[in-house]
């Protein structure tokens, strides 16, 4: 909700209840009445469903990215000859371009919306937008270029996602961060050998 509206409903929460005897409900109808004159109806009540899921289950928040697949198109296909008599077998022919597929997972119990970033292969990306709900995602795309990667919460506004590691799959990763980790082997082997070579 940010810093602003989330200090709205604190400020209004302790204005109706001070030196008096609050309880859960008591701050709900707050929360629920600020943030939709704040946010609008729709985001009023998803912000209440995700205090209520915090406050009252021990419901989990993990999304996760399951898989990204990028086909290269293919021609029609099947048995025809030329005749118009349906006994010759012709494989489709590829074609440029491709079907690509990100599928996504809600492991957890709790539901939250989502953004997802997508990148292609020519560095262009799409901002997605998922409402959470289904315990499976999948979105398609039909273009001349492959998807790369899939980023879940790419501005990591959810704090809570259980498992961090798990929101991103890329088919092409980065090859900085490989050859740093072998320039650190290559250093640490240096000087065990050089301690070897000292001690013998």
């Amino acid at each position: 909700v940010g810093e602003e509206v989330m200090d709205s409903i604190i400020k209004s929460y302790f204005a109706k209840w001070k030196f008096r005897h609050p309880q859960a409900p008591d701050f709900f109808a707050v929360l629920e009445n600020v943030a939709k004159k704040e946010l609008g109806a729709e985001m009023g009540t998803l912000v209440t469903d995700f205090f209520y899921q915090c406050i009252y289950t021990t419901d989990v928040c993990d999304y996760a990215v399951g898989s990204i697949t990028n086909q290269q198109k293919m021609s029609p296909h099947g048995l025809f000859d030329g005749a118009g008599v349906a006994d010759v077998h012709e494989y489709g022919k590829y074609e440029n371009g491709y079907l690509s597929e990100v599928v996504l997972y809600r492991k957890g119990d709790m539901i939250l919306p989502v953004e997802v970033a997508i990148t292609f292969e020519d560095g262009s990306s799409i901002l997605e937008k998922w409402d959470g709900r289904d315990r499976r995602k999948t979105f398609n795309y039909s273009g001349n270029k492959k998807i790369i990667s899939a980023h879940i919460d790419p501005e990591q506004k959810i704090w809570i996602d259980l498992d961090l590691n798990n929101n991103s799959l890329t088919l092409e990763p980065a090859k900085a961060p490989l050859l740093k980790m072998a320039a650190k082997a290559i250093f640490w082997i240096q000087n065990a050998l050089q301690t070897v070579g000292f001690l013998i």
